[in-house]
C-alpha cells in the first residue's frame, strides 16, 4: 500500500453507478493507504452508500470489509490529536461524540453503554444551578443548596460527594426523576442545565459504520434518480407488519435512537417510543420502514405524532414523522447525508404509502421549513419543486397560481431556473397533496387550539384554572357521568384538555347518547388505547368536522 487514498479515487466511486464500475473502483481504493482523516471521512460516506445501495453482492461485501479497515485505521490513531480532532463528532468507530441529549436519552445511554458515556461539561450559570437545586431539594437543605456561587459539578459534590464523574451524573438524573412533577417540567429543568455528555464509540456495531438492522436478503441496484408516480406508489398494497419479539422491539428502538444520536439528533417518537405501538414493514426493493408512536404520558394533546425510520438493506437511511389529526398528516422526511443522491423521491413516496394505508390519510402537508423557510439549503436545492413534482401544491391560492406560472416556464424547455427570491416568497404557505377528496377537510389542530385560547380569554378573562374547572364540570354533567375510574396525573391532564375542546365544539349540548358515548370512548383511547386506534376512531367523529374554522 505505497500509494495513499486521494480525492481522485473517491470521485471515481461517486461516478460509479452500476455494480461492475463500483466493484472496480472499490478494489482500486482498497489497495490504497488510509493516511488522511479528512479523505477517510469522505470515503466512509461512499462506503455506507454502497452498503445500502450495492450494485451487486460483491460490492456490498467489499464495502463492509473496507469499513472494517477504516475502523482499524482510526484505532491505530486513537491517541493522535489531529486524527481525533478531525473525526470528532463523525460517529465513526473509536471517535468521540460530545452532545447535549435529553434526560431520557442520557439515562438510556448510561445504562446501555457503561464505561463509554460520561459528563463532559455544563453551561448553566452558578445562579441557574443554585435556583435548580432550590427547586429539587427539601427546603431544610438550604445551606448546601444555596450557599456560594458553585458551578454544577461543585454543587453536586457538596450535596452527594461525587465530582464530575458518572456517579455525579447518575445522582443528578435520579434526583430529577424522583420529583413528582409533570414529565415536561422535569425535562425542561434538566435541559436548562445545558449538560453535554461525552460518548466514546468503539469498534462494535454501535457506531455509524456498523449500525444496521439484520436482513435476510440483499437487494442490488444501480444508483440513480428515477421518476416516480406518487399516486401509483401509495396505492400499492402494504403487507402486514413483520413479527417482532419484545427483545427485537427493544433492539430496534435502540438502533433508531443511536442512529439519530450519531448525527447529534433526537426525536420524541424514538426517545419516548411505545414498544406496544412499534411496527416494522417490508416495502420491497430492500426497503424496510419502522413506525412508532409515543408512550401514553408523552402523547400530544390533539395530534398523534408517529415517527418512522427507513432502512435500505438494513442500513438506516432516513427518518422523520407524521403529525396526524383526522385524515390530515403533516409529514417531515429527512434523508441522511450519505444517501441524498440516491432515490429520495421514491423513498418519500414509500413513506407516504405506509402512512396513507396504515392511518387512512387523505391529505399530506409539508411545512415551509421543508422547502426553504429558515432553511438556506432547502432554498438552494430547489426543494419546493421536489414536492411539487410529487403532487404537493401551495395552500395559499395566490402562491399556488404563481407557482403554476413558474412551473410552465420551467417545463417550456429553455433552461429556466426559478430565482431564490421567488422560492423564498413561496415559503409563506404550507404545501399539501390531497390524495382523496371523499370528505370535507378536517379542522386544523392549530386552529382548534387557538379557538380554545380565545374562548378562555373571552369567557374566563384568561383564568385557566376557572376555565378548566367550569368546562370539566359542564362536560361531566352533559355526558351524564356520575363516577369515573381513578385517573393518573397524565390522564387528568388529558381529561382537562378534553373538556376545553368539548366546550368549543358546535352543538355539544344537543349530542345524542351515541355521540356522548363515543366522545368518552375517544378519551379512553387517547389515554389508555393505542395511538392508531385513536387516529382511526377520531376520523369517524363527524361532529367535530362541523366546527367552524
Amino acid at each position: 500500500m505505497g500509494q495513499n487514498l486521494h480525492r481522485h479515487f473517491i470521485s471515481k466511486l461517486h461516478h460509479a453507478v452500476d455494480g461492475n464500475a463500483q466493484l472496480a473502483a472499490l478494489r482500486e481504493c482498497s489497495r490504497l493507504a488510509l493516511s488522511n482523516p479528512v479523505l477517510l471521512k469522505e470515503y466512509h460516506e461512499v462506503l455506507l452508500l454502497f452498503c445500502a445501495y450495492p450494485g451487486n453482492k460483491k460490492v456490498r461485501e467489499l464495502a463492509k470489509e473496507e469499513l472494517n479497515r477504516l475502523g482499524q485505521a482510526i484505532k491505530k490513531h486513537l491517541y493522535n490529536n489531529r486524527w481525533q480532532h478531525v473525526l470528532s463528532g463523525s460517529g465513526l468507530p473509536f471517535t468521540e461524540l460530545r452532545c447535549q441529549y435529553s434526560l431520557e436519552m442520557v439515562s438510556w445511554l448510561l445504562e446501555k453503554f457503561p464505561g463509554q458515556v460520561k459528563p463532559a461539561e455544563a453551561g448553566a450559570t452558578a445562579t441557574a444551578v443554585r435556583q435548580t437545586f432550590q427547586s429539587l431539594l427539601p427546603g431544610i437543605e438550604f445551606e448546601r443548596s444555596t450557599h456560594g456561587d458553585l458551578n454544577l459539578w461543585n454543587r453536586i459534590k457538596s450535596l452527594s460527594g461525587h465530582y464530575f464523574n458518572v456517579p455525579s451524573l447518575k445522582w443528578l438524573l435520579q434526583l430529577i426523576q424522583q420529583q413528582q412533577w409533570p414529565v415536561l417540567l422535569r425535562d425542561q429543568l434538566y435541559d436548562n442545565l445545558n449538560i453535554f455528555i461525552s460518548w466514546s464509540l468503539t469498534g462494535n456495531s454501535w457506531n455509524r459504520s456498523f449500525l444496521h438492522w439484520p436482513v435476510n436478503n440483499v437487494y442490488c441496484q444501480a444508483i440513480k434518480k428515477r421518476k416516480v408516480n406518487s399516486s401509483l406508489i401509495i396505492h400499492q398494497p402494504v403487507k402486514p407488519s413483520l413479527p417482532l419479539t419484545e427483545q427485537e422491539k427493544q433492539e430496534l428502538i435502540g438502533t433508531m435512537r443511536a442512529s439519530l444520536a450519531f448525527y447529534y439528533r433526537e426525536t420524541d417518537p424514538f426517545t419516548y417510543a411505545d414498544t406496544a405501538a412499534l411496527e416494522m414493514f417490508e416495502l420491497g426493493q430492500g426497503l424496510q420502514v419502522a413506525l412508532t408512536g409515543m408512550r401514553k404520558e408523552r402523547r400530544l394533546s390533539l395530534e398523534s405524532y408517529v415517527g418512522f425510520m427507513a432502512f435500505k438493506n438494513g442500513v438506516p437511511v432516513s427518518y422523520g414523522g407524521g403529525w396526524l389529526f383526522g385524515h390530515r398528516c403533516k409529514i417531515g422526511v429527512n434523508i441522511y447525508p450519505p444517501f441524498r443522491g440516491a432515490e429520495s423521491a421514491w423513498l418519500f413516496c414509500q413513506v407516504m404509502r405506509l402512512y396513507y394505508q396504515r392511518y387512512n390519510v387523505h391529505r399530506f402537508v409539508v411545512k415551509p421549513y421543508q422547502f426553504g423557510k429558515g432553511n438556506p439549503e432547502g432554498l438552494k436545492s430547489g426543494a419546493f419543486w421536489f414536492y411539487y413534482k410529487l403532487g404537493f401544491r401551495p395552500v395559499n391560492e395566490k402562491i399556488k397560481k404563481a407557482a403554476e406560472a413558474e412551473w410552465k416556464k420551467i417545463t417550456a424547455g429553455d433552461s429556466y431556473r426559478t430565482s431564490q427570491k421567488i422560492l423564498k416568497r413561496f415559503t409563506a404557505s404550507n404545501k399539501e397533496w390531497i390524495v382523496e377528496r371523499k370528505l370535507a377537510a378536517d379542522p386544523l389542530a392549530g386552529e382548534l387550539s387557538s379557538k380554545i385560547s380565545l374562548m378562555i380569554q373571552q369567557e374566563f378573562q384568561g383564568d385557566r384554572g376557572r376555565a378548566i374547572l367550569t368546562c370539566t364540570r359542564k362536560m361531566k354533567i352533559s355526558l351524564g357521568i356520575k363516577s369515573m375510574p381513578q385517573l393518573s396525573n397524565e390522564e387528568i391532564s388529558v381529561w382537562q384538555n378534553w373538556a376545553l375542546l368539548w366546550s368549543i365544539l358546535p352543538g355539544h349540548y344537543t349530542w345524542n347518547s351515541r355521540q356522548r358515548k363515543y366522545w368518552l370512548q375517544l378519551f379512553w383511547l387517547k389515554t389508555r388505547g393505542s395511538e392508531r386506534d385513536f387516529i382511526l376512531a377520531w376520523q369517524q367523529y363527524k361532529d367535530l368536522w362541523c366546527a367552524e374554522t
